[in-house]
Parts: C-alpha cells; structure tokens; sequence
C-alpha cells in the first residue's frame, strides 16, 4: 500500500523505499518482477511501440535489483522511446505503468498466501483529483464509504464498469487484469479485514 502511495508523491522519490531506511523484502520484488514479466503493463498506450514498451520492462526489472524505479526514472526511460513526445505524456504513462506493476504484484501476493478468495475494496482519499468512476468504484466497495467489499473477481468486473459512472470518461479506459481503472490511477485495492462469527 505504501508503494503505490509513493507513485503519486515527489517524482524523484524511489518506489521501494521503506520506513526507517530499510530495503524492501526480496520476495516484495519477486511479486513486482513477477507482476513485469507477466506482461502487467498497461500497454494500450497507442502511440508506444510493442518492442518498446519491451525496453520499459527491461527497465524496470533491471532497476528492481538496483536502487529502484522513480517515477521521473521511468519517464526519463520513455522519453528515449518513439512516440513520446512530451514530459507529461512521459509522466503519465509512467504513473500509470507503474500503478498497474504494483497492483498486479498486489493480487499475486494475496493468491501466493491463499487470501484471492477474501473481499477486497478501492480504497484511496475521494478529493478534487478524484474521478468520478474511482469515487463510484470506492462507495460501491469500500466500507469506510458504505460500499460491501467484493472477492478480486467481483472487483475486476466493477472496475470494468467503474468509466460507465464517469461521463468526462471513455468508458473503454479501465483494465481490470491490472486493476486499473484509469490513466494516472491513485487508487488502489486493499483486502478488508476478516471478521470471525
């Protein structure tokens, strides 16, 4: 949760750092080189190439054993590439790659310790940056907002629906196998706790 949190702080801040300057566990970048090689990345992006977005995995899965990825690292990573033509677009389509790595290496770690079959919601803060297909997404599921948390299968096929709730939105936007339900997504799923009866 943290990471993805860091994704939409400083640009310049590395991903896997973690409190108190210790370094993230190895099986944490298992499930991220994992969630890369599986080809997580969100790669609708029209104007980036097959092969290069080849080169942004490569990227990111040799700075996972280095220091890390930043946001500005990844960007700096697409500019090189053919059909990126600003810093922005650069930006955007590195916080968006990189919220679609970690939420796929989210899901993976919750089947790896038997949890894919609990309930799950959106979470993350409703405020001016909010779209209104996350706000939708996050009163449907989160209890925090008097949403029902869903199993992962439930709420892939709610972020499927989530830009029908948008109308600023195209309502082809959302990628539910990575969990996103739009470019530059803030948002994220967390498993709800468990309630013994």
């Amino acid at each position: 949760m943290q990471m993805h949190q860091q994704i939409w702080e400083s640009g310049d801040k590395r991903l896997l750092d973690v409190p108190n300057g210790t370094e993230t566990p190895e099986f944490v970048k298992e499930r991220i080189r994992e969630s890369i090689l599986s080809g997580s990345i969100f790669n609708d992006f029209e104007t980036v190439a097959g092969s290069d977005l080849q080169q942004l995995r490569e990227y990111m899965l040799e700075s996972l054993t280095d220091e890390g990825w930043t946001i500005d690292g990844v960007a700096d990573q697409l500019m090189q590439l053919d059909g990126v033509e600003s810093q922005d677009r650069a930006e955007l389509i590195a916080r968006t790659e990189t919220a679609s790595v970690v939420n796929s290496a989210r899901e993976e770690g919750y089947q790896a310790n038997d949890q894919a079959d609990d309930k799950f919601y959106w979470t993350g803060a409703i405020d001016n940056r909010t779209t209104d297909a996350c706000e939708w997404l996050i009163r449907q599921t989160n209890p925090n907002y008097g949403g029902t948390p869903v199993e992962l299968k439930d709420l892939q096929d709610l972020i499927e629906e989530a830009p029908e709730h948008d109308d600023s939105m195209q309502n082809d936007l959302a990628r539910p196998e990575n969990y996103v339900v739009h470019p530059q997504e803030r948002k994220t799923f967390t498993r709800a706790p468990s309630i013994d009866s």
